[in-house]
């Protein structure tokens, strides 16, 4: 995983009290650190690709859309900090 992805999947963990990941016109916002913005394209790929993150309130994109974090993803930044081999997570 990229360093972005990795950046959008701990501002998703650390948005899960408020709801999880805004959308804005610049990006997917933590509603708690409104000047770090995650790109359209990074948050897609943990929703679609690795199924870090789920899509939850209005489906798309818009002000009701947010993306939260999924047991997969709190399971992956655990490894993170335990120094587990991510590769030995089954998502």
């Amino acid at each position: 995983m990229t360093p972005k992805m990795e950046a959008a999947l701990q501002a998703a963990l650390d948005a899960d009290a408020a709801g999880g990941l805004c959308y804005t016109v610049a990006g997917w916002i933590d509603p708690g650190n409104c000047w770090t913005y995650h790109g359209p394209v990074i948050v897609s790929r943990l929703v679609y690709d690795r199924g870090f993150l789920a899509e939850a309130g209005k489906r798309g994109r818009g002000p009701q859309s947010r993306r939260i974090i999924t047991d997969a993803g709190r399971a992956y930044l655990a490894a993170k900090t335990v120094k587990v081999d991510p590769r030995r997570i089954v998502t």
